[in-house]
């Protein structure tokens, strides 16, 4: 992402892209209950402004410990199953077509995975 510094017009940006999200997912700028929000740990997430953010978002900020191969594992492989079973065998002018198409490639994602009941 472009977001690496956390500046005032980058904490900006990425307000408005996590605002944006939540009203078209939920149709409302709040999510209707608490959501567990996993970004990294750059400069622009751990921000005590961004964290102040997210919370009046109803996001809960959860950070991974630093250097954890666990969660980068899950997060690389999840990566790794978007490229090869969607973006691959997809045919986009461009890359602004391509992002279009990420929200519905997730939800079809997340319809064929067991969740395991002790999440």
């Amino acid at each position: 992402m472009f977001l690496g510094y956390a500046n005032l017009t980058g904490l900006r940006l990425l307000f408005l892209q996590n605002l944006e999200a939540i009203e078209k997912h939920f149709a409302t700028a709040r999510a209707p209950h608490l959501i567990e929000h996993l970004p990294d740990n750059g400069s622009c997430y751990t921000a005590l402004e961004t964290r102040q953010f997210a919370v009046a978002l109803n996001l809960k900020p959860s950070f991974t410990p630093v250097k954890s191969p666990q969660s980068n594992g899950i997060s690389e492989a999840f990566v790794k199953t978007l490229k090869r079973d969607y973006i691959k065998i997809a045919n986009f002018p461009d890359s602004k077509s391509a992002l279009r198409q990420i929200n519905g490639w997730i939800k079809d994602y997340m319809k064929s995975i067991r969740i395991p009941r002790s999440i």
